[in-house]
């Protein structure tokens, strides 16, 4: 039975020779018409593709197991309306060999390939999470030494400000939690280089033009613009003839304080004036035989400004907890430490680098052996307290 596309499904099915960028919902059919669209290139027209020249890659093993089924499944259809056809009987043939595949597999193969390149050993594995985290966590012991060693008091207030307890805890999560955040960025030490200019920022003017504080603004400004739609439709229903009416004065008053925060979210210091001179009138009793008032429309009503209101106390909870020139006299405050926060994150990312890069190279280049013993003992013996650490490091 044929297939009846919607037209923007038929044009990214039969679009040729440029660069498509597909976005939908969830079931909304992308993968059928991926495959339609993969199948047609390898079937149709006069110079048809061969499937092997093709490259698809998903996010998981089973979208890619999945694609290569339905792609295997629509091919032996078509040879079967033509099994004269040499063409399908290849692509039959071919397509259990497609490079239909994931990501991080693809790029494993390219690795395999080409290891000669890249003076990798041919023999070497991808490690698993465990041994990262053993790798990583040998990392962060080492570079924590070296700094309680040559850190000096820059390193030492930091430990003050962020260690709980006598022996550090807490200092390598942080540490940890930063790092793995700018990894999800495609240039991590571009986004570390972005917050340290960021923390350079000495006034709400400057403030305003961050990108953490535009993010902040642009989600107040898309709450504040729902509980506009919400209160409009609110008015309208107190403005039936059958509505609370009663309840349209405060419902439009609550409307002009929400639109005056939407006006001011592009500025921290005005935006946080706003909210904070918001304040929420009771709404009035609806009594007395004349008025014929619908119940569920009353309801709906009421629960709908309760909703603002609570989403009005939660922003305030979130963002505005203090006022704008306490916020800046606290990153002030704070700037050292997260100065030495970044800097810690950066030299763990480089040490981290150069660990896997030894773990590639072959083995007549490791390191020696007496070395990964000498970290093994240290790894058993464990870490001295920061009193311990700090006795050292004066003595030094």
């Amino acid at each position: 039975m044929a297939v009846n596309w919607t037209r923007e499904q038929r044009q990214v099915i039969e679009s040729r020779n440029r660069n498509l960028l597909v976005s939908a919902a969830a079931g909304s059919g992308k993968t059928a018409v991926l495959v339609e669209r993969i199948v047609r290139m390898v079937t149709e027209g006069e110079h048809p593709l061969e499937i092997d020249r093709l490259l698809v890659m998903t996010f998981t093993r089973a979208a890619a197991a999945e694609m290569r089924e339905r792609i295997q499944e629509a091919i032996e259809k078509k040879l079967e309306e033509q099994p004269e056809s040499g063409h399908l009987q290849r692509q039959a043939v071919m397509a259990q060999y497609a490079r239909i595949t994931t990501i991080d597999s693809f790029c494993l193969y390219i690795l395999k390939e080409h290891f000669d390149r890249l003076h990798l050993d041919p023999a070497f594995r991808v490690g698993d999470e465990g041994e990262m985290l053993l790798m990583r966590a040998d990392v962060m012991r080492d570079m924590l030494e070296d700094y309680y060693e040559n850190g000096k008091e820059r390193y030492e207030a930091f430990v003050d400000a962020y260690a709980v307890g006598k022996a550090d805890a807490g200092i390598d999560e942080a540490i940890f939690q930063v790092y793995a955040f700018s990894q999800s960025n495609p240039w991590p030490g571009e986004w570390l280089a972005r917050c340290r200019e960021e923390l350079a920022d000495a006034s709400l003017e400057e403030l305003n033009g961050t990108e953490w504080m535009r993010f902040l603004l642009k989600d107040a400004a898309m709450q504040a613009e729902e509980w506009v739609r919400e209160l409009s439709e609110a008015a309208r229903l107190c403005e039936e003839e059958d509505g609370p009416q009663p309840y349209l004065p405060a419902i439009r008053e609550d409307l002009s304080q929400i639109s005056r925060i939407l006006a001011c979210t592009d500025s921290y210091e005005a935006f946080s004036r706003a909210v904070g001179s918001v304040s929420f009138s009771r709404l009035a009793a609806i009594r007395g035989k004349k008025l014929s008032v619908n119940p569920e429309k009353k309801e709906r009503v009421a629960d709908c400004r309760k909703r603002v209101k609570k989403a009005v106390e939660r922003l305030r909870e979130e963002y505005l907890f203090e006022s704008p020139e306490r916020v800046l006299r606290d990153l002030e405050e704070s700037r050292d430490g997260l100065l030495m926060l970044l800097e810690l994150t950066e030299e763990f990312s480089r040490r981290c680098g150069i660990a896997m890069v030894v773990c590639t190279l072959p083995l007549d280049r490791w390191p020696s052996r007496g070395r990964a013993a000498g970290r093994r003992k240290t790894a058993v013996r464990g870490r001295p307290g920061r009193r311990a650490r700090r006795a050292r490091w004066r003595m030094s």
